[in-house]
């Protein structure tokens, strides 16, 4: 049953990863060149709200790893593991607001 649960969820993210980069790549393609062409403060202005989003996608990874190892009682040093990384990522997903908030000013 988690096999299934995990190749179903690991399909699901795939998918909408092909969609988004299908759909929108022109766009950020588009984006990153204008953004690279001007000041740091345009890349970061650019590729931020982007790293936000990875970021966040990120920690809800670890988050359900985390959980699903723990539930399946497996061990509990990869749940630390998984937990750890989660907490390593919000750091990086703050320091990431704090630029956006402080480009925004």
């Amino acid at each position: 049953m988690r096999y299934v649960l995990a190749f179903g969820l690991t399909g699901v993210i795939a998918a909408f990863a092909g969609i988004a980069i299908y759909f929108g790549f022109d766009a950020l393609y588009a984006r990153a060149s204008a953004a690279l062409a001007h000041s740091p403060s345009e890349v970061l202005r650019t590729f931020a709200p982007c790293a936000a989003i990875v970021l966040c996608g990120a920690i809800g990874a670890g988050l359900l790893l985390g959980l699903w190892n723990m539930v399946s009682g497996r061990s509990e040093d990869e749940s630390q593991g998984f937990m750890r990384l989660r907490v390593v990522t919000q750091f990086a997903l703050v320091c990431v607001i704090m630029a956006i908030l402080s480009i925004s000013v």
